[in-house]
């Protein structure tokens, strides 16, 4: 599990991710973030990358979140 297991700072991306946003790192939002993030769709579990706003949920606030940076950089 590591020093960060079951803790807040484990959902968070690696360093030298570039937007938590990007969910497959590819340095880029789109499609296939797109698709990793409907995977979780209303999934409640803890520490789900998706959760944009890590309130334990991915809603809408999550997709709004995801939509503010559709096609990124």
């Amino acid at each position: 599990m590591g020093a960060y297991g079951g803790t807040v700072e484990a959902s968070k991306p690696p360093p030298n991710w570039h937007s938590i946003i990007d969910l497959t790192n590819d340095n880029k939002v789109d499609a296939y973030d797109l698709q990793l993030f409907a995977q979780h769709w209303l999934g409640n579990e803890l520490y789900l990358s998706a959760d944009l706003n890590r309130n334990q949920l991915v809603d809408l606030a999550d997709f709004a979140i995801f939509a503010d940076n559709w096609l990124w950089p």
